[in-house]
């Protein structure tokens, strides 16, 4: 076989030259963010309580059972489950009662709204019997739902807590009075019965509760490191965005 030329081997060099700084400028390319691939971002909120969906995530409107006479509404990404139960009394039929519940895709999440139509309810919480105190709180007050904050806290001496009617290590809905006198070392007392959110006084409707629920665990369960651990993440993201957006009209 004849030897190549040199003019033919620096021909060769050149278009190898070519192909390489091709090759490198395609991936400079992609890499700058211009890769026309679809990408899809978590769902996050903002400080205003507003659900922003992602590329693949369609919110929908939810609200609790029109039945009770309330516009009481939020927001919620399809991908998450909805429940609803509804209960009236046969001896007395203005006595009512329900929840909606939303569950997240894992189903290590769920938002449950308890409402109760047609009761009283009363109760009483002393600091000076009452022994539990917070160990940290931060709250946000709601856009469309005058008067109510999301709270979340984590409480000290959890084990000797006697009444559980306050916020515990929780996060929830709560009257903004409360959760404004809330502080570090303080009573529990403070929010005692304070997520009990009256919806219509002309038919006793109350929002009971609105709460975020982490695995299966209840307020009064669940220990302050569980808890702090939990609140983290795109789910957990998620349903504090379900329980920001809700409104009463």
């Amino acid at each position: 076989m004849g030897k190549k030329s040199e003019k033919g081997n620096v021909i060769e060099l050149v278009v190898i030259a070519v192909l390489v700084l091709a090759v490198v400028g395609l991936l400079v390319w992609r890499f700058a963010g211009n890769d026309t691939t679809t990408k899809t971002d978590s769902t996050t909120t903002d400080r205003a309580g507003q659900v922003k969906a992602s590329d693949g995530d369609q919110l929908l409107d939810g609200s609790i059972d029109s039945r009770f006479g309330v516009a009481l509404t939020f927001k919620y990404p399809k991908a998450w489950k909805i429940d609803q139960t509804y209960n009236q009394s046969a001896e007395d039929p203005t006595m009512r009662g329900g929840s909606t519940t939303l569950t997240s895709p894992s189903g290590d999440y769920v938002v449950d709204y308890a409402v109760s139509a047609g009761g009283g309810f009363g109760g009483y919480c002393s600091p000076d019997d009452e022994k539990g105190v917070y160990a940290s709180f931060d709250y946000q007050a709601l856009s469309g739902f005058s008067g109510v904050s999301y709270l979340e806290t984590t409480v000290k001496n959890l084990d000797s807590i006697t009444n559980t009617g306050g916020a515990l290590n929780t996060a929830g809905l709560f009257r903004t009075e409360a959760a404004q006198n809330t502080k570090v070392g303080g009573s529990i007392c403070t929010t005692y019965m304070a997520g009990i959110i009256t919806l219509d006084e002309a038919t006793n409707t109350e929002l009971m509760s609105a709460t975020i629920t982490y695995k299966g665990m209840a307020k009064d369960k669940i220990d302050a490191a569980t808890f702090k651990q939990a609140m983290q993440g795109t789910e957990y993201e998620q349903a504090k965005a379900i329980l920001l957006s809700t409104s009463v009209k």
